[in-house]
C-alpha cells in the first residue's frame, strides 16, 4: 500500500493551523495545510474538535506512488492525515 511508502510530519504553525508534510526517504513529496473550523464557517466538520484541510500539494507526492492525483480518494489522504495529526497532539 502507497502510505508504508511514506511518512508524515505533523508541524504545528500556530493555534489554528498546521501542515501535514508527506516525506520519502529522502524529501518532501507532499503538503496538506488545516485550520480549526472557524465560527462562521457553514460546513463545519462532525466533531468540533477536527482540523479541516483548506489547501494540498500532491501533484509530486502522486507522481512519487506512480499515479495521477485522480487515480487517489482526497479523502483517503486527507483521514491519513488526519490520523497523523491525532497521533501527534
Amino acid at each position: 500500500m502507497w502510505k508504508t511508502k511514506f511518512t508524515l510530519r505533523v508541524v504545528r504553525q500556530d493555534d489554528i493551523h498546521l501542515r501535514v508534510e508527506i516525506w520519502n526517504d529522502v524529501e518532501e513529496v507532499g503538503t496538506l495545510y488545516f485550520e480549526r473550523p472557524k465560527i462562521g464557517w457553514t460546513k463545519k466538520p462532525l466533531s468540533t474538535g477536527e482540523w479541516v484541510c483548506v489547501d494540498a500539494h500532491i501533484e509530486y507526492f502522486a507522481h512519487e506512488v506512480g499515479g495521477n492525483p485522480e487515480d487517489f480518494e482526497p479523502k483517503d489522504i486527507i483521514e491519513w492525515a488526519r490520523d497523523a495529526i491525532k497521533d501527534s497532539l
